[in-house]
């Protein structure tokens, strides 16, 4: 049994990423050809040098990813592949919390590009947990308008 390193995040800035699928076929006949395939991570369909810029991928660790879920496919004069999507479970990229306790109450700072966005104060103590955090720091904007 092969066992893949566990990749528990992928670090990437947007919502989203094209996975291309490069497919190679063995060199037997065409009815005994065994297949395999290596997916590459890039930012969108106008990102061509994605070899150059990143590493090859393989299914099981595309499989175990955190906080992606699978997308539409895709088609273009590049070849195929399929869109990952950020959950909301995983942390957004461009935001930040702090969470202070004061008293019997707990504060939430949420940050965006060094700048405090939103602050929640939990009145008594938390009743919710990081998966709401996750889902709060998804709706801020990435950058604050002066």
């Amino acid at each position: 049994m092969l066992n893949a390193p566990r990749r528990r995040a992928l670090e990437v800035g947007g919502n989203q990423v094209l996975v291309r699928v490069e497919t190679t076929y063995s060199e037997r006949t065409l009815f005994n050809a065994t297949t395999s395939s290596v997916l590459w991570m890039t930012a969108g369909p106008d990102a061509v040098d994605y070899r150059n810029d990143g590493r090859p991928w393989t299914w099981a660790e595309v499989s175990q990813l955190e906080g992606w879920e699978l997308g539409r496919r895709h088609w273009d004069a590049i070849g195929e592949g399929f869109w990952l999507h950020r959950t909301t479970c995983s942390p957004a990229p461009q935001t930040g919390v702090r969470s202070k306790a004061v008293g019997t109450s707990i504060r939430h700072a949420f940050r965006t590009a060094g700048t405090r966005a939103c602050l929640m104060i939990c009145a008594g103590g938390c009743r919710h947990g990081e998966e709401l955090l996750a889902v709060i720091r998804h709706l801020l904007p990435p950058i604050l308008l002066a």
